[in-house]
């Protein structure tokens, strides 16, 4: 089991948010997502999601040695981001990715 126990990836799956994102388009017949430089963005065609600012701002802001760090995982910033605007994508999948196939 994967999970987030804190902060903005609040999260408890068999699964991570970009590798159930993936799945999803891949049974959907849609591109793979395609994410920004910094992963705060991704595009699936003409679709766009964005990462929380404050997810990014309480990624990037964060120092190793602190308890609240990642804790769970110790993963890099750019990856918890990355987790954070896949979770986006998935959350706004119904409003903004079904309209569109139908």
């Amino acid at each position: 089991m994967i999970s987030f126990s804190a902060g903005y990836n609040t999260w408890r799956d068999t699964k991570r948010p970009e590798t159930i994102l993936n799945d999803l388009c891949k049974t959907s017949n849609l591109n793979l997502p395609v994410y920004s430089g910094d992963h705060s963005a991704l595009a699936i065609g003409d679709i766009r999601f964005n990462c929380d600012p404050e997810c990014v701002k309480f990624a990037k802001g964060k120092k190793p040695d602190e308890l609240t760090y990642r804790k769970a995982h110790h993963e890099s910033p750019e990856h918890y981001i990355k987790q954070n605007t896949a979770l986006a994508a998935l959350h706004g999948w119904g409003k903004k990715v079904d309209p569109v196939r139908k």
